[in-house]
């Protein structure tokens, strides 16, 4: 797994995302989940190694996620972890897609959570449907003033999960 197998955003350019779903754009460390493999890959596609206490909570399917150590506390935080294997309970992964569930992003999104409700250790991005482009502003605004690195949008029609760089995943940064 490396990039070319996941979903890469492009820069929101004023585009119209009215009805487009959203979600915080995470900073931290992108790591693929791929269930068949039970292995943790970086964007970049190197193995993560990931602590002990992770391996009994991952799912049966492929999970998208960020690797994350909260807002306001530096993407380092995720780095030093992926990078050096220095997992501290503060640093979880928080889900961004469920590539192999059907329907659309917040269907798959759904659908994950569902599978996973008991689950301690694995959390979703929240998310939700853009009605104009004023709240897609005041999202991003909100997101970033309290520390967030700013929000991701996609496009409702498409009923899979794309790989690769795509126009239907849209991201807008601070």
């Amino acid at each position: 797994v490396n990039e070319n197998d996941m979903t890469l955003l492009r820069d929101w350019n004023g585009q119209n995302v009215n009805g487009w779903f959203w979600s915080e754009k995470l900073r931290g460390c992108r790591g693929y989940w791929q269930a068949a493999e039970k292995t943790w890959w970086s964007r970049g596609g190197h193995e993560i190694k990931i602590p002990d206490f992770w391996l009994p909570q991952m799912p049966d399917f492929d999970l998208d996620c960020e690797i994350y150590a909260g807002r306001c506390r530096k993407e380092t935080v995720a780095m030093v972890a992926v990078r050096h294997g220095k997992f501290t309970t503060a640093v979880a992964p928080v889900v961004i897609d469920v590539p192999n569930a059907r329907g659309n992003w917040l269907e798959r999104m759904a659908a994950g959570r569902k599978e996973l409700s008991r689950n301690k250790l694995i959390q979703f991005a929240k998310g939700g449907v853009i009605r104009c482009y004023a709240e897609m502003n005041h999202i991003a605004c909100n997101i970033i003033f309290d520390g967030g690195e700013g929000v991701v949008m996609r496009n409702p029609a498409i009923q899979i999960y794309e790989k690769g760089r795509t126009e239907n995943a849209l991201r807008l940064k601070a």
